[in-house]
């Protein structure tokens, strides 16, 4: 394990990556993020879950800088239409790397309210219970 990042540790990465990733703090295994551990976006959201190669094993938990926490399934690599940049006159939709809400998981809002259900591309879709407060 010679010059490996290996156990416990940190890192700031000095440009997010494509992930909006600037921090990890938690397990690394042979220079891998691996093992449980923090992940903070350039939003400020902190992912925190099992990690396996730099990617997160679900389910996830999310605080969000809004206040919010999620706690379920999560993909990567989905891709947000940022819609329409202009770049010589033409335009060109730039992807987005995202973790995205998909799958069964809890949403804690900030006001209180609470849903627990499906998610289809962060929106709440098929069946699910608004609890509100």
């Amino acid at each position: 394990f010679q010059n490996l990042r290996h156990g416990h540790g940190s890192v700031t990465f000095p440009e997010p990556n494509r992930y909006g990733y600037v921090a990890y703090s938690g397990m690394w295994r042979e220079n891998q993020i691996t093992g449980f551990g923090e992940m903070r976006t350039k939003r400020g959201d902190v992912i925190q879950a099992e990690w396996t190669g730099g990617s997160p094993l679900c389910p996830c938990k999310v605080r969000y800088v809004t206040g919010e926490l999620y706690v379920g399934d999560l993909i990567r690599d989905a891709f947000q239409d940022d819609r329409t940049r202009r770049r010589s006159l033409r335009d060109v939709k730039q992807p987005v790397h995202t973790h995205t809400r998909q799958g069964f998981g809890i949403m804690m809002f900030k006001n209180g309210d609470r849903y627990y259900g499906d998610w289809q591309m962060n929106v709440r879709h098929g069946i699910g219970l608004l609890v509100s407060t």
